[in-house]
């Protein structure tokens, strides 16, 4: 995926931006959240060599990804790979 592409916003949703990535930026996010176990090395192994990457950004701040790679048949693809960081908790509200 070139650089550009990964730059380009492709769908607006609520308070978050939400565009193609590179599947590198993935990596981190979901190894600490899905994959805690393996390295970020071993979990780039088993990514499609194809994949498309998404990324949710809340302002600057990555807070969710997403990677959807061919699987199987031709025109097959598979959504894997989504990991999101935890919403903070809302301040207490006072009375």
């Amino acid at each position: 995926m070139s650089t550009q592409r990964a730059e380009i916003a492709f769908g607006q949703m609520s308070d978050f931006l939400v565009r193609a990535i590179a599947p590198e930026a993935t990596r981190s996010m979901r190894q600490a959240i899905l994959r805690p176990h393996q390295t970020i090395e071993k979990l780039a192994e088993y990514e499609p060599a194809d994949a498309f990457a998404a990324g949710a950004f809340e302002g600057e701040e990555l807070v969710a990804v997403g990677l959807i790679g061919p699987d199987g048949e031709p025109a097959a693809w598979r959504i894997r790979g989504m990991a999101t960081v935890a919403a903070p908790e809302p301040p207490c509200s006072r009375r």
